[in-house]
């Protein structure tokens, strides 16, 4: 994200609840940027295990199954994707698993 915007002009300033300028912490961008690029490079490297689960929720649902198939073993991200794609899901037809 740029400070400016595409007219050049700069971007409004969100105001926290203390009158100070908020500004998204670092952490969170991060974040952000593992979920948007995970097609492209699909590893967590030595990512901590709280934030796997930050950017597993933040995946588009119709990532490639044969890339997150094998990767992502997270049972909320299969339940929101399984309900995204089906109305009816039985998960105890299928073992009582999501994936």
């Amino acid at each position: 994200m740029s400070v400016f915007q595409k007219t050049g002009e700069p971007a409004a300033k969100v105001i926290g609840p203390t009158g100070i300028p908020y500004v998204t912490p670092l952490k969170d961008l991060c974040v952000k940027v593992v979920a948007e690029n995970f097609e492209k490079r699909p590893d967590f490297g030595k990512l901590p295990d709280v934030f796997v689960k930050r950017v597993i929720e933040l995946f588009d649902l119709d990532l490639p199954l044969e890339l997150v198939g094998v990767r992502i073993p997270d049972e909320g991200y299969w339940k929101r994707r399984c309900c995204a794609r089906w109305r009816n899901c039985q998960v105890t037809s299928h073992g009582m698993s999501w994936k």
